[in-house]
C-alpha cells in the first residue's frame, strides 16, 4: 500500500511539474516572438517576413508548436508558412472561417480576452473553445500581446498538444503498478 501511495504521489506532483515547464517553455517562445514582432511591425519587408517565418518554422519544428499572429479581429496574418493552411492541421482549419483572404478563429472568446486586456499572456488549457476538438487531445494555447505604439494591435498564439505529459503519466503509473505487484508477488514467496 505504501508503494501505491507513493506512485500516486509522485505521479501528481511529476505531471505538474512536467505542465509547468512545458507552460514556461512555450511562454519563452511566444516572448521571444513577441519581441521581435514589436521590433519590426513598423517596417515588415519581405526580408524581414521571411526572417520571422523561419523563426516560427524553427519553433514549431524544435517543440511541436503551431504558432500564430493574430489581430484584433481574429484573423491569423502570419504563420510559419505563407499558406496559413499549410500550417495548420486540416481538422482545425476545418473549423475556421475564412474572410478576405485570412483564416479567422471562429469564437471570439479565443481572442478578445487578450486583445481587450492590459498586456497580460493569458493562458488557456484544453479544447480551446472547441477549436481543437476534432484533434482528440487536450492542448496549451498562450496569447502574448504585441503593442504598437502603446496600443495592443495583435497576439502572439502559441499551441500545443499536452499529451507528452499524459503519456509521462500513465508510464510512471504503469512502472509504480508494477512495482507493487512484483513487491506482493515477493512479500507472498517470502511469507509462505
Amino acid at each position: 500500500i505504501g508503494s501505491l501511495i507513493s506512485g500516486i504521489t509522485l505521479n501528481y506532483f511529476l505531471s505538474s511539474y512536467m505542465l509547468e515547464e512545458k507552460i514556461d517553455l512555450v511562454e519563452q517562445s511566444g516572448n521571444v516572438i513577441k519581441l521581435v514582432a514589436e521590433e519590426n511591425l513598423g517596417d515588415f519587408s519581405k526580408i524581414t517576413l521571411i526572417y520571422f517565418r523561419s523563426l516560427l518554422k524553427f519553433y514549431k519544428d524544435n517543440n511541436r508548436f503551431m504558432i500564430w499572429i493574430v489581430d484584433s479581429e481574429g484573423r491569423i496574418l502570419i504563420a510559419d508558412n505563407p499558406l496559413v493552411e499549410l500550417s495548420i492541421p486540416g481538422e482545425i482549419l476545418s473549423l475556421m472561417k475564412r474572410e478576405s483572404g485570412y483564416f479567422v478563429l471562429p469564437d471570439s472568446r479565443q481572442y478578445t480576452k487578450v486583445m481587450q486586456g492590459n498586456g497580460e499572456t493569458i493562458l488557456e488549457q484544453g479544447y480551446f473553445y472547441g477549436l481543437f476538438s476534432r484533434t482528440d487531445m487536450p492542448w496549451l494555447t498562450v496569447q502574448i500581446p504585441i503593442s504598437y505604439n502603446g496600443k495592443i494591435v495583435a497576439a502572439v498564439f502559441v499551441n500545443t498538444p499536452i499529451p507528452e505529459i499524459q503519456k509521462a503519466q500513465n508510464a510512471i503509473l504503469r512502472m509504480f503498478i508494477i512495482s507493487t505487484l512484483i513487491s506482493v508477488l515477493i512479500s507472498s514467496i517470502i511469507a509462505l
